[in-house]
């Protein structure tokens, strides 16, 4: 387990601008891999991060600042959570890549001055593969038995992504946020099993196979600005200086398009053999907008100048636009 170390650096003006890196690799027996790459740039008014990771080992990341934390640098408190998960099921071949960045656009900023953007993508891959075989003994009577025999084979390759930029400018009475959201899945799945069904002196008495193909994924995409404007406090009447505007959007879809193909067949009795081939085809898609706008204060107006107790009196009003679609087709194909 890595111990914790605390550093306090200072720079001095002219050591204000640098960039550093780290690349690493591993190769074991069975051909296990990991490796894991990053690049760092830094100035006074800039920082900003490259970072990339491959292994068949079980290590799994969610965002990029895991694989920083764990090849660049750790503070106080942080959790050493990027190892082997060795409760994962199957073989998992991981990739994954991303870049922070963090940018002032004002170089010497303070609390009531800031223009800052801040922006996280980071992407994945993993394609992860199950081969199970298993054999069931049932025993009906004391001279009867039942065997079941199953193999199956589950491979997943899943594709995700996710976007997230935010702007904040505060400058003494105003404060402008705005907040982007996005994320894109994709996942290819195929699944095949076979069960064998035998009799008590080991003749085979039925079996039935199963094959799904599957594509599933989506994207959802939200969008928030939210604009706010405080009195100025020097000036002294009682008019409502405090405005507040709010706009989200909110736009998202998801498909599932897939197959089910089912085949039965009985040694003993022909005439119970079943054939399904099943499709589907589903698309969903979303719509959301809210609009929301507020102005007050005013106490000063019903109350004097003195106002009622400190109470504060506003008015707010909210708008919600939504439109929702849903595509489903199901059919059946050369089914018996």
């Amino acid at each position: 387990m890595d111990s914790t170390t605390s550093i306090n650096i200072k720079l001095k003006k002219d050591k204000a601008i640098g960039f550093f890196g780290k690349l690493s690799a591993g190769y074991g027996t069975h051909e296990r891999y990991d490796g894991d790459a990053d690049f760092n740039f830094f100035n006074k008014q800039t920082q900003f991060s490259i970072v990339g990771a491959a292994n068949n080992i079980n290590k799994l990341a969610d965002n990029a600042n895991t694989l920083l934390r764990n090849s660049t640098y750790k503070s106080t408190g942080v959790n050493i959570e990027y190892q082997p998960d060795f409760r994962l099921s199957g073989t998992n071949q991981y990739n994954s890549g991303g870049a922070v960045l963090r940018h002032d656009f004002i170089s010497n900023a303070n609390y009531n001055n800031t223009s800052l953007i801040t922006a996280d993508y980071f992407i994945k891959n993993n394609t992860n593969t199950i081969i199970s075989d298993s054999k069931i003994v049932s025993t009906i009577r004391t001279d009867s038995t039942q065997t079941q025999q199953v193999n199956s084979q589950n491979k997943n390759e899943i594709l995700d992504q996710k976007l997230k930029v935010d702007y904040v400018r505060r400058k003494r009475f105003l404060r402008l946020n705005v907040a982007t959201d996005f994320h894109g899945a994709h996942n290819n799945s195929e699944s095949s099993s076979q069960i064998n069904l035998f009799g008590t002196s080991g003749d085979l008495k039925s079996t039935n196979n199963l094959n799904r193909i599957a594509t599933t994924g989506g994207k959802d995409l939200s969008v928030n600005i939210d604009l706010d404007r405080d009195k100025n406090f020097t000036k002294m009447n009682r008019l409502p200086g405090n405005l507040s505007v709010g706009y989200g959007l909110n736009l998202g879809n998801t498909y599932t398009k897939g197959a089910d193909i089912v085949l039965f067949t009985s040694v003993s009795s022909p005439s119970e053999n079943q054939r399904l081939n099943r499709q589907y085809d589903r698309n969903n898609s979303d719509l959301g907008q809210h609009l929301s706008l507020g102005l007050g204060n005013f106490s000063g107006i019903l109350f004097g100048s003195r106002g009622l107790f400190g109470i504060g009196v506003s008015l707010k009003s909210n708008s919600d636009f939504t439109i929702h679609k849903e595509d489903n087709l199901v059919k059946n194909i050369d089914s018996a």
